[in-house]
C-alpha cells in the first residue's frame, strides 16, 4: 500500500519537478524573446487552433496574442477557467445528468474553489501572470497545528489536534536515538567526542528531559484550563506505536505541509481562484467560442480540420497548428488521425477522481475550536475539513467539509451523486466537530469525474516525453505533461513548451 500511494502522490507533490527547474532556467521574458525569434523566422505567421480554455488553453493564447498572432480557442463549456471554478451565490453546476444550485448568501466573502485553491511561493510562473494581470492575492494557511486529526486507529481517544501528532512523533523519535546514542550505539557514524553535541541537539528537537525522555510537550498542547497565571500541563503524548498503527495515507498527511509544493507560504486570489482564469480571458475573449465542443481533430496535408459544433450545428476549420489543452483522455477521443504512440500514451494516462463538499456555516470553528484556517484531517471518505483564512471574525463563513483526493483504486466517494457526497460530508464532519449537522447548511458538491469534458482531475501517471513533441500538425498542453500534475504551474508550463515547439 504505502508503494502503491507514494507513487500515486509522486507526480502531484514531486519536489524536483522539471516544471520548477525549467522556470528557474529561463524567466518568461526570455521564453517570449525565444517565441518571438522563431516567429519572425516562419515564411508565414501559423493559424492556431487551442482545444480548451481551461489555464495551460488561455496560457497559450494569451501569449500568442502578444505575439502578433490570433488564435482561435474552442471551449465545450459555457465558461473559461477548466478546473479553475469558484461557485458563489446563485451559480449552477452540471454533473450527469444533475444540477446543483448555489444557496450561498450574497457577500463576495462567501465563495467555494471547487478545483484548484492555493497557489505555492515556488510556483513562479503562476504568480508571473497574477502581477502581470493585476490579480490582487493574500495569505492564505495551508497547515495549521490546531486543525484536528481523527483515525481509526485512534477513534477511542477522540479528534485530537494535528499539533500533539507531530510533536509526540519528534519526541519519540528524538527519544529513540538519543538513548541509543548514549547507548554507545552510534554504529561508528558519529565520533564519540560528538554525540554529547547531538544528544544536546535531539534534546531540543524532542523537547526532551534531562534523562533523555519524552513525557510530553506544550507544542503538543496543554490541559484545558490552562491560564497565564499557572505553570501549564502539557498533554499526554502518543506512544511511536499507537502512530505506527495508523495506516500509510494518514501517517503521510502528518508531513503534507513539509513538501515542496505545500509549505507556507501560500496564496490565493481576493474573492476566488477564478480571478486567475477571468483576468486571462478578457484579454482574449473575443478569440474564445464557448458552448463549443469539439468532435474531431483530422489531419489535411501539413496542417489539420477542427472539426466542432456550434449552436446545434455540426462546422469545420483548417489550421496550421493545433494545440491541444485538453484531458488526454478527451483527447484521445477526438484525434482519429493522432499517431498510435501517442494514443497509445493519451490513454495511458489514469486520472484521480477528486470530490469536494462546500457548506456555509457560523464561524464555529473559530469561536468554539479556535481553529483559523488551514485543514483537520480524517481517515474516512471527506479526508479534510478546511478551513477559510480570509475574513476572519466574520459572522459567516464558507468550510471546504470536504476534499477527497480520489486517488486509490478503492476511492468511490466522487463517483457517488451530489446529495450522497454532502450527506456522508454531514455525517463524517460530525465526528470531528459535535453538532456539525447542525451548525452547517446550503451543501454543494463538485465530483470531477462526474463533470462533462473533465474525465477526472490530474493525472497519476507519469507524463510521456513523446506528447512534449509535436505530433505533425497538433501539439499537447495540459498539467498532465508536466511532473506538477494537478497544480496550475505545471499546467503553466506545460503550455509554454507547446508554445516554444509551435
Amino acid at each position: 500500500m504505502a508503494a502503491g500511494a507514494t507513487a500515486a502522490f509522486g507526480s502531484l507533490l514531486s519536489a524536483q519537478s522539471l516544471a520548477q527547474a525549467e522556470s528557474r532556467r529561463h524567466s518568461l521574458t526570455e521564453l517570449r524573446s525565444h517565441w518571438r525569434s522563431r516567429l519572425r523566422r516562419a515564411p508565414a505567421a501559423p493559424s492556431v487552433a487551442i482545444i480548451g480554455a481551461g489555464i495551460a488553453g488561455l496560457v497559450a493564447a494569451y501569449e500568442l496574442r502578444r505575439q502578433g498572432l490570433q488564435p482561435i480557442v474552442f471551449e465545450a463549456t459555457g465558461r473559461p477557467g477548466g478546473r479553475i471554478e469558484t461557485l458563489r451565490a446563485d451559480s449552477w453546476i452540471q454533473e450527469q445528468g444533475e444540477s446543483q444550485y448555489c444557496r450561498f448568501q450574497r457577500d463576495r466573502d462567501l465563495y467555494f474553489n471547487s478545483g484548484p485553491a492555493r497557489i505555492s511561493q515556488g510556483h513562479s510562473r503562476v504568480l508571473h501572470y497574477c502581477r502581470e494581470l493585476s490579480v490582487e492575492l493574500e495569505l492564505i494557511i495551508n497547515e495549521n497545528k490546531a486543525g484536528y486529526f481523527r483515525v481509526a486507529a485512534l477513534a477511542q481517544r477522540g479528534p485530537l489536534r494535528l499539533r500533539q501528532f507531530q510533536a509526540s512523533l519528534r519526541g519519540g523519535i528524538a527519544e529513540l536515538l538519543a538513548k541509543n546514542l548514549a547507548a554507545g550505539s552510534s554504529q561508528g557514524v558519529i565520533p564519540p567526542a560528538e554525540i554529547p553535541g547531538v544528544l544536546a541537539l535531539l534534546a531540543q528537537f524532542g523537547d526532551l528531559g534531562s534523562d533523555l525522555r519524552f513525557t510530553g510537550s506544550s507544542r503538543g498542547g496543554v490541559s484545558e484550563g490552562s491560564d497565564p497565571m499557572h505553570p501549564a500541563t502539557p498533554l499526554s503524548p502518543l506512544e511511536l506505536r499507537e502512530l505506527a498503527r495508523m495506516d500509510f495515507f494518514s501517517q503521510y498527511k502528518l508531513h503534507l505541509g513539509e513538501y515542496l509544493d505545500q509549505q507556507a507560504s501560500m496564496m490565493q486570489p481576493r474573492h476566488g481562484m477564478d480571478h486567475i482564469s477571468q483576468a486571462l480571458y478578457q484579454q482574449v475573449a473575443d478569440r474564445v467560442l464557448l458552448n463549443c465542443p469539439v468532435t474531431a481533430l483530422e489531419r489535411r496535408g501539413t496542417g489539420a480540420l477542427v472539426r466542432f459544433t456550434r449552436n446545434g450545428q455540426a462546422a469545420a476549420m483548417p489550421f496550421d497548428r493545433v494545440i491541444v489543452a485538453t484531458s488526454p483522455l478527451l483527447a484521445s477521443r477526438w484525434g482519429r488521425d493522432f499517431s498510435p504512440g501517442v494514443r497509445t500514451a493519451l490513454l495511458s494516462h489514469q486520472m484521480s477522481r477528486p470530490a469536494k463538499v462546500a457548506f456555509q456555516s457560523e464561524r464555529f470553528w473559530e469561536t468554539r475550536d479556535g481553529i483559523y484556517g488551514g485543514v483537520s484531517y480524517t481517515d474516512e471518505d471527506i479526508t479534510m475539513l478546511w478551513y477559510p483564512s480570509h475574513a476572519v471574525g466574520s459572522a459567516q463563513g464558507i468550510l471546504v467539509g470536504a476534499y477527497h483526493v480520489g486517488a486509490f483504486p478503492g476511492d468511490r466517494f466522487g463517483d457517488l451523486p451530489a446529495a450522497e457526497r454532502i450527506r456522508l460530508a454531514q455525517e463524517q464532519g460530525e465526528k470531528i466537530h459535535p453538532g456539525y449537522r447542525r451548525m452547517v447548511s446550503a451543501g454543494i458538491s463538485r465530483s470531477w469525474s462526474r463533470a462533462a469534458y473533465f474525465e477526472g482531475g490530474w493525472s497519476m501517471s507519469e507524463p510521456s516525453s513523446l506528447l512534449q513533441q509535436p505530433d505533425g500538425p497538433f501539439l499537447f498542453a495540459g498539467d498532465y505533461l508536466s511532473h506538477m500534475s494537478g497544480w496550475m504551474e505545471g499546467a503553466i508550463a506545460s503550455a509554454h513548451g507547446a508554445l516554444s515547439q509551435l
